[in-house]
């Protein structure tokens, strides 16, 4: 049975949601053994490196590793770009 789009968008927002808060906790909390500071990255600049990583390299990675499809970034990026119209083309 397939889901209507509102238990898609449902989905999407709960996995943003749980996505959010792994970073949260996992990267953003002082406290936390992989702690990244925003400020650090503004005064060394590195914010697009930042971006860069958050952007590309890890859903690449992570697409590679757990579809089992090696790709390079601008392979991923292709197949970001179709998900991006797959989910903004909404059906009237």
């Amino acid at each position: 049975m397939s889901k209507n789009s509102t238990e898609k968008q449902e989905v999407i927002y709960q996995y943003q949601l749980k996505i959010i808060a792994a970073l949260q906790e996992g990267c953003f909390d002082e406290d936390s053994d992989n702690h990244i500071s925003f400020s650090e990255m503004k005064e060394s600049e590195t914010l697009p490196e930042f971006f860069h990583v958050l952007a590309n390299c890890v859903p690449t990675f992570f697409y590679a590793e757990y579809v089992d499809d090696k790709v390079n970034f601008l392979d991923f990026n292709h197949i970001a770009n179709k998900l991006c119209f797959q989910f903004s083309n909404k059906k009237k």
